[in-house]
């Protein structure tokens, strides 16, 4: 019987199917699966410090721009240094933003305002 089917090219097209439908299937159970809401990161000017905020945890920050091209910024956000030379909350990485004028709309003017103003 088996001989018979493969002959047919049932095997051959039964793989097929499970080419296509595999695919398929995995993009349904990951549609499926929950997604956990992202809590927005947030850089924050607050007349002496910047700070990052993410998940809720905020870190002092002195941002640099690294590239302006006046729609679109690149951020490197260093950790802030103490007076005494040590930074806050010990060793922290780097930081790297990318901000654009389409996704802050209306504060991308403010936030190229006081990035630069900032500096002294």
């Amino acid at each position: 019987m088996a001989a018979v089917l493969r002959q047919a090219g049932f095997f051959a097209q039964a793989s097929d199917l499970v080419m296509l439908l595999g695919p398929l299937g995995i993009a349904l159970v990951a549609a499926a699966l929950p997604v956990r809401a992202h809590a927005p990161d947030v850089l924050r000017w607050d007349g002496a410090q910047w700070w990052w905020l993410r998940a809720g945890e905020p870190l002092a920050v002195t941002p640099d721009v690294f590239i302006d091209i006046e729609r679109w910024m690149l951020l490197r956000l260093n950790p802030a240094v103490a007076a005494d030379g040590a930074t806050r909350r010990g060793r922290q990485p780097v930081r790297w933003v990318a901000a654009s004028r389409g996704a802050l709309g209306a504060q991308w003017t403010l936030l190229r305002l006081h990035l630069f103003l900032a500096r002294g």
